[in-house]
């Protein structure tokens, strides 16, 4: 599927083609109704061919949010409650729970509220259950293992998921949600008639739950874990890397003998290369090409050295590149090089990247030229 981005004086939008129409009464469904964790898109026509327009502006990409942020517990409850909250949503208001975009790149997050939010696109080629799959391998590398809620949220989330596919069952019977339990009861944010028999059927669950997991009833976006509960998953990752993991990388069944017996390859030890031995490649020595953005703005900025990539630039702590300034986006550029080639793109920031006088769109990636000025904002730099 192809993904454009455009920026206008009305905002910024991602584009996808249109491979699928509504019904009429869906059009007025989701005209006279609004679903706070669902984007829905304008369908625009241009020489025939129709696209869909979503409003991302104040938005940023999933896989931009977690480039330089590991994925701690707390954010993926919100990120399964969210698919599980729009699917609900969708299905009560008549609409099709199967049209969730799962891209990392297509769930955004607000940068002032940290709302999340899913594109709703009917026509995909790919099924739910094949796009949550592959979701749930991309959460697992961003996932922060020091974490032990995390990994075990995770780690079940994706065995789970290749043994019974993906459901809504499934999804409510992994996440914890963080609602006080008289708040449900009483028709509060899940309280739907059907949430209340489906809080009877997991009384049990929700009870183990709850023995592990404790809700900051001040902020109902929070989970505190017990500590007690880290040394637990600390066994319990250790045993799955080794009793599972390996085995599977490292047995297979017998040709002969009984059906079910299995074999184990044990890796060799390696042989010691004496150090006198060993070659060392010159590339090894060279010192890769670097670019600098040399600040010529009014502030007190500093130069930007670009000595790896790809090279996050925002004012954000965790940007390589920190822009101290109330006008740049937390997470505003990235950098990448191909060989001795800089390319900038845009991360959809609040005031946008001009380079040689040009607005970027969001995520367009162009070069880099010597002596090309750079407008992050209103902060002005010059790429030497």
């Amino acid at each position: 599927m192809k993904i454009e981005y455009i920026r206008n004086l009305m905002g910024s939008y991602m584009v996808v083609e249109q491979k699928a129409e509504n019904e009429e009464w869906e059009q007025q469904m989701i005209a006279h109704n609004r679903i706070n964790c669902v984007l829905f898109a304008e369908s625009m026509e241009e020489n025939g061919d129709k696209s869909l327009w979503f409003n991302i502006t104040g938005k940023q990409a999933l896989d931009v949010v977690l480039e330089k942020n590991e994925l701690k517990a707390e954010l993926l409850c919100r990120l399964l409650r969210g698919v599980y909250e729009a699917a609900e949503a969708l299905e009560a208001h008549l609409l099709r729970s199967d049209a969730i975009m799962l891209l990392p790149e297509c769930i955004f997050m607000d940068s002032a509220s940290g709302r999340i939010s899913f594109c709703y696109y009917p026509g995909s080629e790919e099924t739910t259950a094949e796009q949550f799959q592959r979701w749930v391998e991309f959460l697992l590398t961003k996932t922060d293992h020091r974490d032990g809620a995390a990994v075990e949220m995770a780690y079940g989330l994706y065995e789970r998921t290749g043994r019974d596919g993906f459901s809504l069952r499934m999804l409510r019977d992994l996440i914890c949600f963080p609602y006080p339990r008289d708040e449900l009861q009483d028709g509060g944010a899940m309280g739907t008639s059907g949430e209340k028999e489906r809080i009877v059927e997991q009384e049990e669950h929700d009870e183990s739950v709850m023995e592990e997991t404790t809700v900051n009833e001040t902020d109902p976006e929070r989970l505190v874990v017990n500590t007690s509960v880290y040394k637990r998953l600390q066994k319990k990752i250790s045993e799955w890397f080794s009793a599972v993991t390996i085995n599977r990388l490292f047995t297979r069944p017998r040709k002969k003998g009984n059906a079910g017996e299995t074999f184990l390859f044990e890796p060799e030890e390696e042989e010691e290369v004496p150090v006198s031995e060993q070659t060392v490649l010159l590339s090894d020595l060279t010192r890769p090409a670097e670019g600098i953005l040399r600040y010529e703005g009014n502030g007190m900025c500093a130069d930007l050295e670009i000595s790896d990539v790809p090279y996050l630039i925002g004012s954000g702590d965790l940007c390589d590149g920190c822009i101290r300034s109330s006008t740049v986006s937390r997470k505003h550029a990235r950098i990448t090089r191909v060989e001795d080639v800089y390319f900038i793109e845009d991360l959809n920031s609040a005031n946008g990247t001009h380079v040689g006088g040009n607005l970027l769109n969001c995520r367009t990636r162009v070069s880099l030229q010597k002596n090309e000025i750079v407008f992050f904002a209103d902060e002005k730099f010059r790429f030497i």
